[in-house]
């Protein structure tokens, strides 16, 4: 049987007293601890026994002031970057986690254990902690593929955003942009460059901006919808909701209004 003696030392504890009877029945002796405030506890022998009391705190307040020295960064948003990037990564109950962690991203062993290692990469690479998280973020290149050195990089926010893998990229004239580029180019809402595209529609109307750019084929007569709206005296504002809905042509020419052509068609069926 082990005992417990004063004087003995378990780690900074030293026993001061013989001991004494704990509510739970075991042997609890008083310790004082050698760290600067000298402090007395007393402690259960089980806890003295197997080491998972060896102080009165100071230990691991002392071990983590030291890993946080070691770096200087625990602060800085590199360090928080870092810690959000093995979050979405690593911890199932992270908001992200199913569309990271659990969707096969993974962070390198070089970076998931060695800050370090990781912020050395990243001055290296273009980070500036002088710049706001948006304007400086850190994207993977393919995002099939885990954080790593070799597949990762830092850009803008907008540049993260043309990034993503649900973008849509289009070519037009000899160039490839996203819809999002595109429509910053022409002026455009991104939906409408999305919703023109996906409707089938030839480029050049996917990105038109005006009314006199688009130009219509009815009854093998080809004028733009300008002068489809004098032709037909209809409004160029009709004209273009209708177009703009994908309506088949002989609707967007109707003189009137469709709901009492749809309404006429039905009494005739």
């Amino acid at each position: 049987m082990v005992t417990v003696n004063m004087g003995d030392k378990f780690g900074r504890w030293t026993v001061i007293d013989n001991g004494i009877v704990g509510e739970n029945r075991h042997m609890q002796y008083l310790c004082r601890c050698s760290c600067n405030k000298a402090t007395e506890r007393r402690v259960d022998v089980h806890r003295l026994l197997n080491g998972t009391s060896t102080s009165c705190g100071c230990y691991a307040s002392e071990k983590t002031s030291e890993r946080r020295r070691t770096h200087g960064d625990s602060s800085t948003r590199l360090y928080k970057v870092w810690l959000s990037m093995k979050a979405r990564c690593n911890n199932p109950n992270n908001d992200s986690y199913n569309r990271y962690g659990g969707n096969g991203i993974t962070v390198c062993e070089e970076w998931n254990n060695d800050f370090l290692s990781f912020k050395d990469w990243a001055y290296k690479n273009g980070f500036d902690n002088n710049l706001k998280g948006v304007d400086c973020s850190i994207d993977r290149k393919d995002n099939k593929k885990g954080y790593s050195p070799d597949n990762c990089r830092w850009i803008t926010n907008t540049e993260q955003c043309n990034n993503r893998s649900t973008n849509i990229v289009i070519e037009y004239n000899g160039e490839s942009k996203t819809a999002t580029e595109w429509a910053r180019t022409f002026g455009l809402k991104n939906h409408t460059v999305i919703k023109r595209y996906k409707q089938g529609r030839p480029l050049d109307e996917v990105f038109a901006k005006n009314l006199k750019d688009i130009v219509l084929e009815y009854d093998n007569e080809k004028h733009t919808l300008t002068e489809w709206s004098k032709i037909r005296g209809i409004k160029k504002t009709t004209l273009w909701s209708r177009y703009d809905k994908g309506l088949p042509i002989d609707d967007i020419m109707y003189q009137g209004k469709l709901t009492e052509r749809k309404n006429i068609e039905k009494r005739s069926a």
